[in-house]
């Protein structure tokens, strides 16, 4: 009796203890990061660009690839940062010929200098919407500084992802001599007026997303083992001790069987499963 007490008990402490040993969620989430990353989306994103022709009209090109991050700190401003990279053999002037032409060593030279990118050095927040931002650009191999003021256009979620999304927009001009483009100076205008829309995603987003899917599987794993194994382990265990003792107490001592095998003298095997 005292052994059969002892497995009842230890499967029932058994079964208490399993929840506490299985991973669970924690009651609290990870609090939210000081500043939030942003990756730039490049479908819809814009780089354009405007440069007079002939002293006559105003002439628009633009590139279709633009990648970077842009790091916003709400407490603190001053830490946020941005990093821009344009594909420059993605400049596209709808005319494959003048495109060409861009590519070669009279403008962009894109096999020797693939990428025209902008790293900030310091940002200032002017007001809720908008920021100056400093920073070097580069450009055909040039470095030089450049401050461009940037308005925050917007903010949203993205009904895919459900990813936290923002929007800015700056407007600048740069002298297309200074770094080393000094083509037609006759037929094209000095200054480039440049425009850079840019539209980036919440990288939290997708870490959270990763997180809810990891919890979701411990979740799945837990529910298993207190729903189909415990029980199984507990029946086991109970099978072992109260009902084998009592089945073989039933008809007395095991007697052996011709062969090696063993009997309980007065239990016909019907009486040994019910």
């Amino acid at each position: 009796m005292t052994r059969i007490l002892f497995c009842a008990a230890t499967a029932v402490a058994g079964l208490l203890a399993a929840p506490a040993l299985l991973p669970t969620k924690p009651n609290n989430p990870a609090a939210p990061l000081e500043g939030d990353t942003y990756t730039v989306d490049k479908v819809h994103s814009s780089v354009i660009f405007k440069v007079t022709h002939m002293n006559v009209a105003n002439f628009y090109g633009r590139f279709n690839d633009v990648s970077g991050t842009i790091a916003i700190d709400a407490k603190n401003p001053a830490a946020s940062s941005v990093e821009i990279a344009i594909d420059a053999d993605s400049i596209d002037t709808h005319n494959d010929g003048r495109d060409k032409h861009l590519k070669t060593a009279d403008f962009f030279s894109v096999k020797e200098f693939p990428k025209i990118s902008f790293k900030s050095k310091s940002v200032k927040k002017v007001d809720d919407h908008n920021y100056e931002i400093a920073g070097d650009l580069t450009m055909r191999g040039v470095t030089k500084p450049l401050t461009a003021k940037a308005t925050q256009t917007g903010t949203g979620k993205d009904p895919r992802s459900g990813a936290q999304s923002i929007g800015f927009e700056t407007t600048f001009t740069v002298k297309r001599s200074e770094f080393g483009i000094k083509y037609g100076p006759g037929a094209l205008g000095e200054d480039v007026q440049v425009t850079v829309s840019l539209e980036a995603n919440q990288r939290r987003r997708a870490e959270s997303n990763h997180s809810r899917a990891k919890s979701a599987a411990v979740d799945l794993t837990q529910q298993i083992l207190l729903g189909v194994a415990i029980p199984a382990a507990v029946a086991t265990l109970l099978w072992v001790a109260i009902w084998r003792p009592w089945a073989r107490g039933a008809g007395g001592a095991p007697t052996p069987r011709p062969g090696g095998s063993v009997a309980v003298a007065g239990a016909s095997s019907r009486d040994m499963w019910h």
